[in-house]
């Protein structure tokens, strides 16, 4: 009986031994084919994105920095060229005038989190910028921004971002001055395409 007994014990423990060594294996295996597929070159410990973007709803043509705070969080700044005969035609009906030629100026810091992880997939953002266009001053509140940025070869990256918010100016109406009231608000979408290089 005690033979029967420890034969048994034997067989069941070279099974658990088999068992164990054959998951060890498997996982070693798996983590190595894991491993493979996430090699992405290194970019995931890089920081820093320099990129040159298009707004073809307002026409503008801007240089943006973005570095990267964390895992999930990156900060950007940019600033650029802006057409102002787009601006006159988007904005021709409002208090105030743009000139329907020639060039303005913008500038703005956005906040963007990842997530997922910096720099990459999908983002939600909120963005503030300052507008010079024909001697005026303009602040836009972007609070509604999402994105999908992508690392599509080697350390180069592509972005797709759709902004909605509104447009803050000093309205020069005869209205607006009877009311003593000279701000003025408007709706404003902005919609950029970017490409850059991550390092």
């Amino acid at each position: 009986c005690n033979k029967t007994f420890f034969e048994k014990y034997m067989t069941a423990s070279k099974i658990i031994i088999l068992s164990v060594f054959c998951i060890t294996i498997c996982s070693k295996v798996s983590a190595q084919n894991i491993a493979s597929y996430l090699d992405d070159g290194g970019f995931t410990n890089k920081k820093n994105l320099i990129k040159i973007g298009f707004d073809p709803v307002n026409n503008e043509l801007p240089l943006i920095f973005e570095r990267g705070l964390g895992k999930h969080f990156g900060v950007e700044l940019g600033g650029g060229l802006v057409s102002l005969q787009r601006q006159y035609h988007m904005y021709s009906g409002n208090p105030y005038s743009i000139e329907s030629s020639g060039l303005g100026y913008n500038a703005w810091m956005k906040i963007k989190l990842y997530p997922d992880f910096f720099p990459e997939r999908r983002y939600v953002a909120v963005q503030t910028r300052i507008n010079y266009l024909s001697e005026q001053w303009f602040t836009d509140i972007i609070c509604a921004n999402v994105g999908y940025q992508r690392v599509v070869a080697g350390n180069w990256v592509m972005d797709f971002n759709l902004g909605l918010g509104v447009r803050l100016y000093r309205a020069h109406d005869l209205a607006s001055q009877n009311y003593d009231d000279d701000r003025g608000r408007k709706f404003i979408v902005t919609l950029t395409i970017e490409t850059g290089y991550l390092f």
